[in-house]
């Protein structure tokens, strides 16, 4: 009913009441215009539903690469992957946080022999 009054007021400052040709025409044009604005609406919304399953069709064909490359090579895919690398990479920086002990094979110096005393360390010689 808004929208009568609205066209009343339209009617009131154009200096009268319009004919019947002048609302047909008014309300034709109303009518115009919401028919474009649902079709703009449509077009838009189809447009983001377009993009949206372009979306998850590409994530599925990555989604599918990757699982047939999991299955190919045998290598697991998600969380179990994860927990692997990083227990791998544990146990590299364990290795390089020990010491190396030499072997008699890599030294070409002298051999001493030390042993703990009381008194402290002490060397035979």
């Amino acid at each position: 009913m808004a929208y009568i009054r609205l066209l009343n007021t339209a009617n009131t400052s154009q200096g009268g009441p319009g004919g019947f040709f002048q609302n047909i025409a008014r309300y034709s044009m109303l009518l115009v215009s919401a028919v474009i604005g649902l079709v703009i609406l449509a077009l838009t919304a189809s447009a983001a539903i377009v993009v949206v399953l372009s979306l998850l069709f590409i994530a599925l064909v990555v989604f599918a690469f990757f699982w047939v490359r999991a299955k190919v090579f045998g290598k697991p895919i998600g969380g179990k992957a994860f927990a692997d690398m990083q227990a791998q990479m544990r146990a590299q920086q364990d290795a390089a946080a020990r010491p190396s002990r030499s072997t008699p094979d890599d030294f070409d110096g002298e051999t001493i022999d030390a042993h703990k005393t009381p008194d402290g360390w002490s060397v035979d010689e």
